[in-house]
């Protein structure tokens, strides 16, 4: 990665530790583009702050990172924190989000269980990152009654099995 000058480590340094005390969606903005701003200087940092034990600097973390879209993070971040390895259910999914922007699609059977989740801000993520990640919009809609999500669901899985056995599509 390029390394950041001097200065810039120490804002990087700082801004990280700000991560921590975020309270409102403006800062979580305005941190997020920052670091997107900074890009590849803040890359080391981002990777660092994947292992805090401070979930928040995690989920931040993860979230820049699927941002950028840089495919030279996917390599670096399935080493960081192997998706397997990830035990907290909510990181699991932030994960599996971040591959899928970075264009790995190994996350998104983790997605797809998410869009059974009993939290409507889990499945909210899961069904984002699906469409976002894959231009697919198979009609599901977290607020519906659950007959009819396990209907959608049961849509993307086929879906997912089709595409999956597809060779060209595999990676």
């Amino acid at each position: 990665w390029l390394e950041p000058t001097p200065g810039l480590a120490r804002d990087i340094e700082f801004r990280a530790l700000e991560v921590s005390q975020m309270a409102t969606t403006d800062d979580f903005v305005r941190h997020s583009d920052w670091f997107q701003t900074v890009g590849e200087p803040a890359y080391t940092k981002l990777l660092e702050m994947v292992l805090s034990p401070d979930q928040k600097q995690q989920a931040f973390a993860l979230s820049v990172i699927a941002a950028q879209r840089d495919v030279r993070m996917l390599q670096p971040l399935r080493e960081t924190a192997p998706l397997d390895s990830i035990e907290n259910e909510q990181r699991r999914f932030e994960m599996a989000r971040a591959l899928l922007m970075l264009g790995d699609n190994s996350g998104i059977p983790v997605l797809l269980d998410g869009l059974e989740s009993s939290s409507p801000g889990i499945r909210r993520l899961c069904i984002a990152a699906l469409k976002r990640g894959t231009n697919q919009d198979l009609s599901y809609h977290g607020g519906d009654s659950e007959e009819v999500r396990a209907q959608s669901v049961a849509a993307w899985r086929q879906w997912w099995s089709e595409m999956n056995q597809d060779t060209l599509l595999s990676r």
